[in-house]
């Protein structure tokens, strides 16, 4: 048996880390260990629970996705950044892949499989979902 994906969830919404938090669970190769509002949070929760994969939005108050990814990745190289983000411009995109995050997903991809893609980015895998939101491929 192998143990599950340790995963660290941050955003800015609690309603949206619930749901979040309720998709990844339902997959038992996966484990949230934590959550935080915002990115200096983040950072201090990464440094303590040494999560394999940190779920992140990009725009948050405090510390953004972008800052806090580079932040966790100086404390901790091997965990890989999954950034979420309701933003498909290029300048994002380029922005969160420079500074280390190994995948982007739009909030609203169309089939969005968040265990999927946090079981990627644990791997190595790069991943990349820009599409538009399709809501019936988004039950829970």
């Amino acid at each position: 048996m192998t143990c599950a994906i340790s995963v660290l969830l941050v955003d800015d919404h609690p309603l949206l880390r619930k749901c979040l938090r309720r998709m990844l669970e339902d997959d038992p190769e996966l484990a949230v260990v934590g959550q935080a509002s915002d990115g200096a949070e983040a950072v201090e929760l990464a440094r303590q629970l040494a999560p394999q994969v940190v779920v992140m939005d990009l725009a948050m108050p405090v510390m953004n996705g972008i800052q806090a990814a580079r932040h966790i990745l100086r404390l901790a190289p091997a965990t890989a950044i999954l950034m979420l983000s309701m933003s498909a411009d290029e300048a994002s995109v380029r922005s969160a892949f420079e500074a280390g995050a190994q995948g982007y997903l739009l909030k609203n991809a169309a089939g969005l499989d968040l265990g999927s893609a946090v079981k990627a980015v644990a791997t190595g895998e790069r991943v990349l979902d820009l599409g538009p939101m399709d809501c019936e491929s988004r039950r829970v």
